[in-house]
């Protein structure tokens, strides 16, 4: 058997051999990975011994398709020769840091896999702290041949959250990616959740509610799938968390999303999550005495910090109703409707004010809050924010657009669309059909 398509493969290819060949070739060379891709499988093991010392000779701004075609060959040989990994992954974190688009896009495939396997072995090793700057590396190098998510962008970012480095998946994290092209960028299913996943927690550890409630809706009920997935459970809980964190309440999804998630994500997850949530409407006492009695399945599924920010967060909300019914109230009374110490009350109403998240004053001499109407004016910032929110909105209007011309110029759409118009009694002539 053989690792390509190719047919009448060679036998066993020693590994000087196979250096000479990387060293004999031009970056332009186009034989160099169906060669590689053509040795046999279980023939490259006599390679491992003296590798890293050959690997010196190679130049990875010169030879960086054989450094990858190598490193892609040796990866399946690993599970036999666990005492490679570390010389394995210095090798693998030489050429990632010096790949070029040329030289990935020569097996987009096998870029792929060797960084796929890096991240897994840094993992094993205990040190994916190592991996977080040459999976960034090869990220931004993957996005100058196709803007969209990959299979190393969640590698990249599960670095992220193992090392703690939360920052330096921020900017991934807020990028909106507009489309995904499976063929280009070797991205599966699992891999897309697990990027959604990833990034949702990556913006719950940066405080970024908002944007990790966008992308755990994304993963929950715009990702198709025909069963409930582990990923998407423990999605599904940290969405009903920060549901309420960010909204005060869970939002119904049921019409966008999928009908087995719809279906069973509300029967699977612990019941715990859902007497939250059923609990957050009434009282603070309510919420407070769920968290108190499931505090220890909290803790073990390691919520407990973010069901908490819960308890928090119905504080806040109920402060932020205060101005449809008052105008000026005194913080006793204040104090007094939420069930709190008067200083506690006077802090949470003050950090609110200070993240601009209500509009209003204190009087230190008498304790009377004043609430604000008035809306606060638009800055340069917020104007330049809607003016790129809404050119992203443009040109994602224009591929849907186009995408839907392609759908309906296909010839299977059009054969199915006539065979219903048939059945149906609709014989008009192109109904529905792109003119």
């Amino acid at each position: 058997s053989t690792w390509g398509n190719i047919p009448d493969a060679p036998m066993a290819v020693p590994l000087d051999q196979a250096i000479a060949r990387i060293l004999s070739s031009s970056s332009v060379d186009g034989t160099l990975v169906p060669f590689f891709r053509n040795i046999p499988k279980g023939t490259v093991s006599p390679w491992l011994r003296d590798l890293p010392n050959a690997f010196q000779a190679l130049d990875p701004t010169k030879h960086g398709i054989g450094s990858m075609m190598i490193l892609f060959v040796v990866g399946f040989e690993l599970d036999q020769h666990s005492t490679f990994l570390t010389s394995y992954a210095r090798m693998a974190e030489t050429f990632l840091v010096t790949a070029t688009p040329t030289d990935i896009s020569a097996d987009v495939a096998a870029f792929v896999q060797v960084c796929r396997l890096y991240s897994d072995i840094t993992v094993t090793l205990k040190i994916p702290i190592s991996s977080v700057l040459p999976l960034k590396i090869a990220c931004n190098t993957l996005s100058q041949l196709s803007c969209t998510v990959t299979s190393v962008h969640a590698a990249f970012l599960r670095a992220c959250i193992l090392s703690k480095c939360y920052k330096q998946g921020e900017q991934m994290v807020l990028t909106d990616y507009l489309e995904l092209d499976t063929s280009r960028s070797r991205l599966d299913l699992e891999s897309l959740m697990l990027f959604l996943y990833h990034a949702a927690i990556i913006a719950i550890a940066l405080k970024n509610y908002t944007r990790a409630l966008h992308l755990l809706t994304l993963l929950i009920f715009a990702v198709p799938g025909d069963a409930v997935s582990a990923i998407a459970l423990e999605g599904y809980k940290r969405f009903l968390l920060v549901s309420l964190i960010v909204n005060g309440k869970v939002d119904d999804f049921a019409e966008i999303g999928s009908p087995v998630t719809s279906r069973y994500l509300r029967s699977l997850v612990p019941s715990c999550y859902m007497e939250l949530v059923n609990a957050f409407p009434k009282s603070y006492e309510a919420v407070e005495a769920v968290i108190t009695s499931h505090s220890d399945h909290f803790h073990v599924e390691s919520l407990y910090g973010l069901v908490k920010l819960c308890l928090r967060s119905h504080i806040r909300h109920a402060i932020k109703k205060l101005p449809e019914t008052y105008s000026r109230v005194t913080l006793q009374t204040i104090a007094h409707i939420l069930k709190l110490d008067e200083q506690v009350t006077k802090r949470h109403i003050l950090e609110m004010v200070h993240a601009h998240e209500l509009r209003a004053s204190i009087d230190q001499t008498s304790g009377v809050v004043t609430f604000h109407s008035k809306p606060a004016l638009v800055s340069r910032a917020v104007m330049h924010s809607l003016d790129q929110k809404l050119t992203r909105a443009m040109e994602l209007g224009a591929k849907l657009e186009k995408l839907n011309y392609a759908i309906q110029c296909e010839p299977n759409y059009i054969s199915r669309l006539l065979a219903s118009n048939k059945r149906y009694g609709r014989e008009e002539e192109g109904d529905g059909i792109p003119m």
